[in-house]
């Protein structure tokens, strides 16, 4: 198994406000964490999703080729809590090895995935 310290978990993302909308930038850090990611966002991520009326939630890819099926159960439960409050989630920069693996597990119909960052915050933010 794969055991990676805590730093290492806490950077392999970021997450910024911008007004309504919540931005998760997933850093090249993602590729190499193991189980500890799970834990780490669901404390930083998914808590602070619950509390939230219609969250817009937006995950950055575009600093990464690859993540893995931790990081994707991640987004899995926070599209799960966006769903029951009636919010919105998408994502920007997909890299094509990741473009395979969301339409493997047709996630690609669920989520709506903007080419860049600029594209989704327009999309997604409210005029």
């Amino acid at each position: 198994m794969n055991t990676t310290d805590s730093t290492d978990t806490i950077d392999a993302f970021t997450i910024e406000r911008h007004g309504e909308l919540t931005i998760v930038t997933a850093t090249p850090a993602l590729e190499s964490v193991g189980l500890g990611l799970e834990i780490l966002a669901a404390k930083l991520i998914v808590e602070p999703l619950k509390g939230e009326v219609e969250p817009i939630l937006l995950f950055d890819l575009s600093q990464v080729t690859y993540f893995g099926s931790v990081f994707l159960a991640v987004m899995i439960r926070c599209w799960k809590i966006v769903l029951s409050k009636s919010g919105t989630m998408g994502l920007s920069g997909v890299s094509s090895h990741a473009r395979e693996l969301l339409h493997f597990t047709s996630l690609d119909q669920a989520w709506p995935i903007y080419n860049d960052r600029r594209e989704a915050i327009d999309a997604l933010l409210p005029e």
